[in-house]
């Protein structure tokens, strides 16, 4: 790609890409680790079906971390736009009152 354009749109898509996979990665990981926390405390859960939360659900975690970081640097990271032509502020100057109106 060589237009500049182009190249920020394409990474603010893939920036927003990402953090939607983060969030629907950390949907059923937290889900499993609320089941798991639940069943755990659970009185009426015999002893030899209670679970602990193991390592996936903390590399899952930190997947959806460093998806979500990725994402906001892909999307902070674009550079400004910038137009071909300088701003230029038009200025028109206020209209003084006349003396005779002074008291």
């Amino acid at each position: 790609m060589e237009d500049e354009t182009t190249k920020a749109k394409t990474m603010i898509g893939a920036g927003a890409v990402f953090i939607v996979a983060a969030l629907l990665a950390m949907v059923p990981i937290s889900w499993t680790a609320h089941n798991v926390i639940r069943d755990f405390y659970n009185p009426l859960v015999v002893a030899g079906q209670k679970r602990e939360m193991g390592a996936s659900l903390y590399i899952g975690w930190a997947a959806s971390g460093l998806l979500l970081l990725g994402g906001g640097l892909l999307c902070c990271s674009c550079p400004p736009r910038s137009n071909d032509k300088p701003y230029s502020a038009k200025y028109s100057a206020a209209r003084s009152a006349p003396a005779s109106n002074y008291v």
